[in-house]
C-alpha cells in the first residue's frame, strides 16, 4: 500500500477485505469500509468498530468475492447516522429508484449494472443510471 500510495496520491481509500480498522486508518487518509452483507441486520456495532470510516459501502455477500459480484441483496431502510452509508450490489437502471427510496442511503455504487459486456461501461447506461438515481434522490434526502 505504501508503494501504490507513494506513486499514486488517492484522496480516498476503499477496502474490501477483512481489514481491521486500525489497518484501514493508518494510511493518513480518509477510507471507505465495504461491509459484506446477508439482508437487515444491527449496523450499529460495524458503525462503531469503523468509526473513523467516511463511509460504509453495503454490499451483498458471496462467499466467492470480497466484493464486485453485481448482486443485490433485499434492501432495508438504513439508518441515517454516520457514516455515510453508502449501497452497491446488483444495482441497475431498472431497481436503483426503488433501492434509493426503500433504504435512502447517503450514496450509490455500480459497476456491472451499467456494463455492455464485463468491464466495458456503457456511456448510455451510466446516464440513465445516473438520471434514475437523481429523480430518487429528489423526494428522499
Amino acid at each position: 500500500m505504501d508503494q501504490v500510495l507513494a506513486h499514486c496520491p488517492l484522496d480516498v481509500l476503499q477496502f474490501h477485505g477483512d481489514e481491521p480498522a486500525d489497518f484501514c486508518a493508518s494510511f493518513s487518509r480518509p477510507y471507505l469500509k465495504a461491509l459484506r452483507l446477508c439482508g437487515p441486520c444491527d449496523l450499529r456495532p460495524w458503525q462503531e468498530q469503523y468509526a473513523s470510516a467516511q463511509g460504509l459501502l453495503l454490499d451483498k455477500r458471496d462467499e466467492r468475492v470480497f466484493g464486485g459480484s453485481g448482486q443485490s441483496f433485499t434492501w432495508w431502510h438504513l439508518p441515517q447516522e454516520s457514516p455515510a452509508l453508502i449501497l452497491a450490489g446488483g444495482l441497475t437502471i431498472e431497481n436503483v429508484a426503488t433501492a434509493i427510496a426503500i433504504a435512502r442511503p447517503y450514496a450509490v455504487d455500480v459497476s456491472s449494472g451499467v456494463e455492455i459486456s464485463p468491464g466495458r461501461k456503457d456511456r448510455g447506461k451510466m446516464e440513465r443510471f445516473v438520471a434514475q438515481a437523481r429523480g430518487a434522490g429528489e423526494g428522499g434526502k
